[in-house]
């Protein structure tokens, strides 16, 4: 318990890191004593073990105006080994995640949902998430992606996918077009949500 609550605490500390805000009012119950099964956020199994996570917007919640980015050290979560959803959304997180240990995530076997919607990652990032073949869910939505589609280094097939919000050029060669769409939930390319004609070579 000891270590969780430690990990959990470092995860909290990391605001200090890129915010000069006071980011005490944030996740008030994360403190250095009691059970952290019982903090906001935080969701166990019957086991007393962490399995859920859920630190979508950790910090608009009280601050709207702010241009930094939260350096999280993604490998914080490793310390939760029965980890089954982790959301991160809506917290300003860039590509820092992926020098910071995200593909080692894929030691986390029941790590099932990833939630990294709303951030400012790119597609750097692909290449970190292939390694994590225990994911169902993926929600990439609203961030920096875009290029050709599939993009470099997405290898991964997971169902569904969430890709709303990102620019990807699909390339329809016997038409000699480039379509760009927004993808919503797929899997094998479906749900497309809306594409648009850029250029026709004749």
């Amino acid at each position: 318990m000891v270590k969780r609550r430690e990990a959990l605490l470092a995860i909290k500390a990391s605001l200090n890191d890129s915010y000069t805000y006071d980011v005490n009012p944030l996740l008030p119950t994360w403190v250095n004593h009691g059970e952290c099964c019982e903090w906001e956020r935080v969701k166990c199994d019957t086991t007393g073990h962490v399995s859920e996570l859920a630190l979508k917007n950790v910090i608009s919640i009280v601050y709207e105006d702010y241009d930094r980015v939260w350096p999280l050290n993604i490998s914080l979560f490793l310390h939760f080994n029965e980890l089954r959803s982790l959301n991160l959304s809506w917290n300003y997180i860039d590509n820092t995640i992926i020098t910071t240990g995200l593909a080692s995530l894929s030691s986390l076997k029941k790590l099932e949902r990833l939630d990294l919607s709303s951030n400012s990652i790119g597609n750097g990032v692909f290449p970190s998430l292939s390694a994590l073949t225990s994911l169902k869910v993926l929600d990439l939505s609203d961030n920096g992606l875009g290029g050709n589609f599939p993009a470099h280094g997405m290898s991964f097939c997971l169902q569904p996918y969430f890709f709303a919000q990102n620019e990807f050029l699909f390339r329809a060669d016997d038409y000699s077009l480039h379509i760009y769409c927004r993808i919503g939930s797929f899997g094998k390319l479906g749900g497309i949500v809306s594409c648009w004609f850029s250029s026709v070579y004749i």
